[in-house]
């Protein structure tokens, strides 16, 4: 196997060499998209055509590419699912057992299976996270939070788990 990277993990006395393999064709990377809809208003992260073409119809525009989801579920993953509220036009991505638990509860309904995220760090990805905007109860689900939401009120809550960076989606 070709090493695209080395790392060295250092522990009290002990050092460990960890080999990290580049990614495979198995590992298709596929863009997650923030989308913002300033009628209602709503954050939405997505990645499939689905869901682009749905966010397009329903009014909202392409912020930017927040980074890349793995298109196959592979070992240590876990879905990103996309949750839909019509009583808070509220739309919210995530993978964590909790926040999926607490979306139901809060009458979310499921969509869809956007892709799938790493359960832990692992080399050359980003955490994925989601920020919460209590008066608007809107959940925007990303790496970086953007200038818009900046000031907007928005709190992180979760970290949903690790991507790779949107450069490496090409």
């Amino acid at each position: 196997m070709k090493l695209s990277s080395v790392f060295l993990a250092i522990s009290g006395a002990a050092i460990a060499i960890v080999a990290h393999s580049p990614i495979t064709r198995a590992q298709t990377l596929v863009p997650l998209s923030l989308y913002w809809n300033s009628d209602r208003p709503d954050a939405a992260s997505v990645a499939t055509r689905e869901s682009r073409n749905a966010q397009l119809e329903s009014g909202y525009q392409e912020i930017n590419v927040q980074g890349c989801l793995l298109a196959n579920p592979q070992p240590e993953t876990a879905p990103l699912y996309l949750y839909w509220n019509s009583q808070r036009q509220d739309n919210a991505s995530v993978a964590s057992t909790a926040l999926r638990s607490a979306q139901i509860d809060e009458g979310y309904s499921e969509v869809r299976i956007e892709g799938y995220v790493f359960l832990r760090p692992v080399p050359g990805t980003i955490p994925l996270e989601v920020w919460w905007q209590a008066n608007r109860q809107d959940n925007a689900t990303v790496t970086t939070l953007p200038r818009q939401l900046t000031n907007e009120g928005y709190g992180k809550s979760n970290i949903e788990g690790y991507i790779y960076p949107a450069d490496r989606c090409s």
